[in-house]
Order: structure tokens, then sequence, then C-alpha cells
């Protein structure tokens, strides 16, 4: 990331957060550069100089104590705090909404094994996720872990491939970038797994590229915050080449949902790896 200059803070404190980042160097110079005229992608407020920052002052000194924790929840929590809020949450356009934990407002049509030939809607539930006010799908999901199954990262990398595909069919014609969609998995070593899923070509077939980090490294967890900071602005771009008169698909689309039953899954807590499926009226 770049920046052109110290702060437009009239107040100073932008000033001060930086300066309180440079306090780590060598990080700090693996991450920014000052640009002038700035290049792309560049910081856009303060508090990517905050959240670097408190990567490494605070999370990193306590990510042993955190990975040797036995709570699943702590750690989630922990990894939501300082890797996906300050970027997505704070974010200053306003186009990119970010929610943990509630169910997704664009529906999968699913079927069973018990019935093979009976769709269902399915509104599935991420720990975390990006979506913009004007389409109803998202354009990053997290999952973290529950048990010691990992079975969210399947279920989220499942998930993916539909939210892809409909992405792509939405994107205008002639559009010079493929719809993209992130999925990021965080392990209980405070090892993250982050997918990138494209479309590649006419047919069904999709394109996982896949990066690590592992967040107890220094350097690994300041290049993934530099990383969902970078996210920001390459969502909104992606954004802009959506066609807006393919809307009425997706409005078609909950409609032909709104009539049928819905099946929820309900995530084994115990040891268990075998989700239950409930039907719903």
């Amino acid at each position: 990331m770049s920046f052109a200059n110290s702060s437009k803070d009239p107040s100073g404190s932008g000033k001060r957060d930086l300066e309180s980042a440079r306090c780590f160097s060598e990080h700090f110079d693996n991450i920014f550069v000052r640009s002038r005229p700035p290049s792309l992608p560049t910081v856009t407020t303060n508090m990517e100089f905050v959240a670097f920052f408190n990567v490494l002052r605070c999370f990193h000194e306590d990510a042993n104590l955190i990975k040797a924790n036995s709570s699943y929840a702590l750690k989630a929590q922990n990894f939501a705090m300082y890797f996906l809020s300050p970027p997505f949450f704070y974010n200053p356009s306003g186009h990119l909404k970010f929610n943990m934990k509630v169910p997704w407002e664009f529906p999968m049509f699913v079927n069973t094994s018990l019935m093979p030939s009976s769709w269902h809607k399915f509104l599935p539930q991420s720990y975390s996720m990006v979506s913009s006010s004007s389409f109803l799908f998202p354009f990053l999901m997290s999952e973290v872990p529950s048990d010691e199954s990992d079975l969210g990262r399947s279920r989220m990398l499942l998930q993916t491939i539909p939210v892809a595909r409909a992405g792509q069919y939405l994107m205008k014609v002639g559009a010079p970038m493929q719809f993209f969609v992130v999925g990021i998995y965080l392990h209980a070593d405070l090892t993250v797994e982050r997918f990138i899923v494209v479309q590649t070509g006419p047919g069904r077939q999709v394109s996982i590229a896949q990066k690590n980090f592992d967040l107890t490294v220094a350097g690994e967890a300041v290049a993934f915050l530099r990383d969902m900071f970078n996210l920001v602005g390459m969502i909104e771009h992606l954004v802009g080449y959506l066609d807006l008169d393919k809307k009425n698909s997706l409005h078609d689309l909950e409609l032909a949902a709104s009539g049928m039953k819905s099946v929820t899954l309900q995530v084994q807590t115990t040891r268990s790896t075998s989700p239950s499926i409930h039907e719903e009226d």
C-alpha cells in the first residue's frame, strides 16, 4: 500500500497514527511505501495505520497464547477484531456491508439424498461476510472452526461456487475483469487459508486459487491485513462492472424462492462431524 502524506486530519491524530505504525519500521517498510503521486492501491484512511499497529502491538504479542487456547470462540473473536473489522466495517465509501452470523440475502436451491427430486431454498449463514448494498450475494465470506472436523471449510468452498457463477452472469458484457468471490478459513492453529474463486469459462467450471498465511508470524499477519485492505478497493472496482439491468434476475430468484420450503443447516458444536438438516415451512 502507498501513502502520499502523513495525514489529512487537522487534529493531528492521523500523524500520530502514522508515527505509531512506523515504530515497527521493518514491517512498515514491507507494507507501505511513500508515493508521489500516489499509486494504487493507496491508504485511504488512518485506520490502516491503526490496524497495522494493533496487529503487531496487540495481536502478535498474544498470538501464541491465542493459538494454545482451546476456545474456538476466542480465536474467532480475535481474528474478526484485528483482521476483518478494520478494513470492512469501517469502509469509508459506505458501498460495502460487513455482517457477522446473519443469513445471506441470496438464496441457494438444494436437494438432499433423502429427497433427490424435491428442491428447497437454503439461506447459508457465514461467520462473516462482505456484500454490496446493490446486490444480494456476498463478495467475501469467512468461516472459523467450531470443532476439530474443519467441516465449515468444505461447506464454505461449496458455497462460493454458486456465488461465482451467479456473479459472472451479472457482469456487464465486455467487462475487463472476471467476477470473483473470496473465501477465508481460519484454522485452530491460526493459519488462514484465502481462496479466490472464479468461473473459468462459459461452462460450469470454476477455478480456486489458494494462499496461506500463518498469523503467528508477524510478517505474514501484516501481509494478510494488507491483502484485506487492498481487497476493499478491488471489490468496489468489481461492483462497478456489475450490470444493474440484470438485477431483475435476482428479484425473479427471490420470487421463485419465496414459495419454497427452506432447509437450515444446524452445525454441531460437539465432536460429531455430521451436520443435521431441518426442514422449515
